[in-house]
């Protein structure tokens, strides 16, 4: 087994620390690209000419390139050096995001957006499995919440400060400048990131693990493992307000539906992500201290469809109100970074990469049929009706919509309920 001693241990956990939040830049960097839409998604919607059905289509085109290389991501993980991998993708997304600074019609935008999803298909999966070599079981739901945390605080960067850029200097300079912050964070990537801490055991060849054999082995181990699906399913999830509400029609939600400024939607849009950045490591840190992964889960799921039927349903919600419900919305719903760690649990350390390769499939999946669907309910019934060049949609259209969103959540909790508990520890250690 992929193991590291006590002593070993104590002496690389700054070390690991370094590794980890180094790595987890590249998942600060790909919120960035993923959630921008709020901040950028009304020039390009006139730029382009998109209706609602057409913008969550390229939205979604990110999630498709997501979910093509997500498995032959994890597979990759498995057998050549993290560090390299992350570099090659992470300047894969720069390229991607330049290209797409100068895109003048949907099939180029489109293309360019698949191109930073395949990219992106690595981003959390390099931090998850050099997390899993640095530290042992019992820390990985807080080394996992953390890096999932600089996530979130990407995400919040491509909001409010991002859609301040854009309005100073256009989206695409905006974007450009962007790409440039990219190639910064490869340059610091590249000088703090190791792959194997001192004292670290390889349970298998490098030979062996790079059989056809063991190729065919761990997919097949992977994929008939009922866990990986039950934890990914319950994770895609709970992200779908990150991904609907953060990335793509949160904004114009709370412009149309609460008559909120561009400025103050994005403030509201962020407070989402901040309160995931808070409560993915202090649930994460809860649910190593109780021993358990399910218990906060199915919490999670719980509250979750609670607030969001306050938001959808509770009139005239004020500034302040609509900054706490979606506080409370993103704190809740981080829940979901607990399935990482219950997926590596349920798994041979070999065959980590490719396990959480099926759960991060599944949860990225959810970008891209559920943005498409919610821009298509928006446009269902939409009167044709135009703002500035952008689609004006009813409170009633975004009501339709949002219910995808606590239909999700009991699903996801079906999905927890069904799962068997790994009580913090793996079964193959």
């Amino acid at each position: 087994m992929n193991t590291l001693s006590q002593n070993s241990m104590g002496q690389n956990s700054m070390k690991g620390w370094i590794v980890c939040l180094s790595a987890s830049l590249f998942f600060f960097y790909i919120f960035i690209q993923m959630l921008m839409f709020n901040a950028i998604g009304q020039d390009l919607m006139t730029t382009l000419q998109l209706t609602s059905t057409k913008f969550g289509t390229l939205f979604s085109a990110y999630f498709w390139g997501n979910v093509i290389f997500l498995f032959p991501a994890g597979l990759m993980l498995d057998r050549f050096s993290t560090k390299k991998i992350i570099l090659s993708t992470m300047m894969l997304v720069v390229i991607g995001t330049f290209l797409f600074s100068f895109s003048n019609s949907i099939t180029v935008a489109f293309l360019s957006r698949l191109l930073i999803g395949i990219g992106g298909a690595f981003a959390l999966l390099v931090g998850l499995r050099l997390a899993a070599r640095w530290f042992t079981p019992s820390h990985m739901a807080l080394v996992s919440g953390t890096i999932i945390t600089m996530g979130f605080l990407g995400g919040v960067v491509g909001q409010t400060p991002l859609a301040l850029l854009e309005g100073a200097v256009g989206w695409r300079h905006a974007l450009q400048l962007d790409a440039l912050f990219g190639l910064f964070l490869i340059f610091v990537m590249w000088l703090t990131i190791q792959d194997y801490p001192e004292g670290y055991k390889h349970e298998m060849s490098k030979e062996e693990v790079m059989s056809l054999s063991f190729l065919v082995f761990s997919i097949k181990k992977a994929v008939s493992n009922p866990q990986n699906w039950l934890f990914g399913l319950y994770t895609c999830l709970l992200n779908l307000p990150i991904f609907i509400l953060g990335g793509v029609f949160g904004v114009r939600y709370l412009q149309q539906a609460q008559t909120l400024s561009l400025e103050n939607a994005t403030y509201v849009t962020s407070m989402l992500l901040i309160g995931a950045m808070i409560g993915s490591p202090v649930l994460g840190y809860i649910s190593d201290k109780w021993g358990a992964r399910k218990p906060p889960m199915i919490l999670g799921a719980i509250i979750s469809i609670v607030l969001m039927l306050l938001i959808m349903y509770v009139p005239h919600l004020n500034l302040l109100s609509l900054l706490m419900l979606f506080l409370g919305l993103g704190f809740i719903t981080s829940a979901q970074v607990i399935g990482y760690p219950a997926i590596a649990e349920s798994n041979p350390s070999n065959i980590v990469g490719a396990s959480l390769s099926i759960g991060s499939t599944l949860i990225m999946a959810g970008g891209t049929i559920p943005s498409s669907l919610f821009g298509w309910l928006l446009d269902l019934h939409w009167n044709k009706q135009m703002l500035y060049g952008i689609p004006l949609h009813s409170l009633a259209d975004y009501h339709r919509a949002l219910w995808l969103m606590p239909i999700a959540f009991v699903l996801g909790l079906l999905a927890v309920l069904i799962a068997k508990e790994t009580h913090c520890h793996s079964k193959y250690q």
